[in-house]
């Protein structure tokens, strides 16, 4: 079953050394992040609900995370552009027991890598635990917390036995 995309890539912005003299904007990071040109315009896009990779312009590979060159081929800088945040989960862990006192109602929770349909692979919440297997197709969700998003993924189909099996 192929999942739906929601249209051509679009390009978010330009290289990441072309905002030196731009300061980032704070509202839209997560407790403890440190800024950098590299980590900006990810956390900006997840403000506003989007997914972005970044494109070599020499390769035309998508990369995540962003990064000043291509991995592949050294070109430096690239170009950000929207994707749809389909994926496949590569792997995963499922926690069932709370680190801290605090995360007692969050368990149990599913942790995943996923590598995205656009390019590069994401480490993300998955959600319902249950459903989250190696292989499985998910999606793009996205939780605003006080002043910041996360990006979580949502099963699209679960891997386990059909109804009436």
């Amino acid at each position: 079953m192929s999942s739906p995309v929601s249209g051509p890539e679009r390009p978010v912005s330009g290289p990441a050394d072309d905002a030196v003299d731009e300061q980032p904007v704070a509202s839209s990071r997560p407790p403890g992040y440190e800024p950098d040109l590299d980590g900006d315009p990810w956390w900006e896009a997840l403000a506003t609900h989007r997914v972005v990779v970044q494109a070599c312009p020499a390769c035309a590979r998508h990369r995540l995370p962003r990064m000043p060159s291509c991995p592949w081929c050294g070109t430096a800088g690239g170009d950000d552009v929207e994707i749809a945040g389909t994926g496949v989960v590569y792997s995963f862990v499922r926690a069932h027991r709370p680190l801290t006192p605090a995360m007692v109602d969050a368990v149990p929770y599913a942790v995943a890598a996923i590598d995205l349909d656009g390019g590069g692979r994401v480490f993300a919440r998955v959600e319902p635990p249950e459903a989250t297997a190696i292989g499985v197709r998910v999606r793009p969700t996205f939780v605003d917390h006080d002043g910041w998003t996360e990006l979580r993924m949502a099963v699209l189909h679960s891997a386990g036995p059909e109804v009436g099996a």
